[in-house]
């Protein structure tokens, strides 16, 4: 009985672990808009934080998934239930977008914002490739997918 128990327990915790990544997740829609509202201004350091929030949560959310089978498994396991036809659009930055942050964060041939920025296209790449054929075959059926996707060459 006290077996039983545990494996519950533990069930139950990791499927709140994941919960908590699908939530940080939902919440990178808000860091989006944020992003792009701070491209119309100057770059000043909330600006760079601003910036520096998404393109981080974007990072750990695909290292995260790299690096953890059970969070692979449960991607697979429910990616039907949680996609939705907006998802690009909620969540990733288009190519305009993008180059506009890219040429804000050079000054003088110097790069002046976080790493994360600079390597959004290859953290992408990174996720496309932990998508099965059929994952990846849903997204780019949705035009604003597969338009982004292209847009930034992934």
């Amino acid at each position: 009985m006290n077996k039983l128990i545990f494996l519950v327990m533990l069930t139950l915790l990791s499927s709140c672990r994941y919960g908590v990544t699908y939530n940080e997740l939902k919440e990178t829609k808000q860091l989006k808009l944020d992003v792009i509202s701070s491209l119309e201004q100057d770059l000043t350091t909330e600006n760079q934080i601003i910036l520096k929030k998404y393109f981080e949560r974007i990072k750990n959310i695909v290292f995260e998934l790299d690096n953890n089978s059970k969070m692979q498994n449960y991607l697979h396991k429910y990616f039907n239930s949680y996609y939705d036809e907006a998802f690009c659009e909620d969540f990733l930055l288009s190519n305009k977008n993008y180059m506009k942050t890219i040429n804000k964060c050079t000054k003088n041939g110097f790069y002046i914002c976080s790493e994360e920025v600079k390597y959004y296209k290859e953290l992408l790449t990174a996720a496309k490739k932990l998508l099965l054929k059929s994952e990846l075959d849903r997204l780019v059926l949705s035009h604003s997918c597969k338009d982004k996707l292209l847009g930034l060459g992934i």
